[in-house]
């Protein structure tokens, strides 16, 4: 299917006339401009552009999507001669015309919107980490398709608020990174899991995701570190991403092994 819309939608030449935002004499009859409303009317025109890139994401793609809400999620990148400049802090992510800094200076940057462009800007991250996580367990599929038939018999992914199929995915996710579920795990044993998680947490504060390993709190605790094991501390990369300070004791057999507790004491006594 990938296949088939790029061949359509790249296929498309771009546009060569600009319309006035205002004008919409060049639509045909009963059809609707597909962009939505600005908060005030603006000046502004319209070009097509074809788009870079266009790649299918979401729950078709990881075989996770149910009935009879089924549907497939498009990913398509716009050109990089098309997107706004700064609109981070800008509207017009959300209303590409709304380029005019009169329309926009009374609307103020939100978390909420502020978390939409970061949706935007990693779904392919998202997507990978969700093919990594039913690679190495592959009854997270089934269970995260069991959690959203729950969820949608509820009507509980309804609305604001709702927990969306996304969420689930993403949640069975976290729960694979933190080691929780395992792939030797049955699908009904990681719903369970992801239920307990759920009652469990506490999801009236916030939560840091990583802490910054460059504040003067984590330097100091380094540079404790390393004069205390001296010579023997090096810094490593962790699978979380991290690099931290630590020190490792070389062990090749069960035996070596047992002796790193002996090793650590002779290494500290000799210094």
């Amino acid at each position: 299917m990938s296949d088939i819309l790029n061949g359509v939608l790249l296929a498309i030449p771009d546009g060569k006339k600009e319309y006035k935002l205002s004008d919409m004499s060049w639509l045909p009859r009963k059809v609707v401009f597909p962009l939505p409303p600005t908060p005030s009317p603006v000046k502004g025109k319209f070009k097509f552009l074809k788009p870079s890139a266009v790649n299918i994401v979401g729950s078709y793609q990881l075989k996770t999507a149910i009935k009879p809400s089924f549907n497939v999620d498009v990913s398509i990148n716009m050109p990089k001669r098309l997107a706004p400049n700064k609109s981070n802090v800008r509207l017009n992510w959300l209303f590409p015309e709304a380029s005019s800094s009169s329309d926009i200076e009374s609307v103020l940057p939100t978390p909420h919107y502020n978390s939409l462009i970061l949706r935007d800007m990693v779904l392919g991250g998202h997507l990978r980490c969700l093919f990594q996580c039913m690679n190495d367990c592959p009854s997270a599929r089934e269970a995260i398709m069991l959690l959203s038939v729950w969820l949608r018999q509820r009507e509980l992914d309804e609305g604001q608020g709702g927990f969306s199929r996304f969420l689930v995915s993403m949640v069975v996710a976290h729960l694979h990174t933190t080691r929780k579920i395992n792939s030797y795990m049955s699908s009904y044993q990681i719903v369970r899991i992801f239920l307990q998680f759920i009652s469990s947490s506490d999801w009236t504060t916030c939560t840091a995701i990583k802490k910054d390993q460059n504040s003067d709190e984590n330097n100091l605790e380094a540079a404790i570190f390393r004069e205390f094991w001296g010579s023997k501390s090096e810094l490593r990369r962790f699978k979380d991403g991290s690099i931290l300070e630590a020190v490792v004791w070389p062990s090749s057999s069960a035996g070596e092994r047992r002796t790193v507790c002996e090793r650590i004491i002779k290494y500290l006594l000799n210094r």
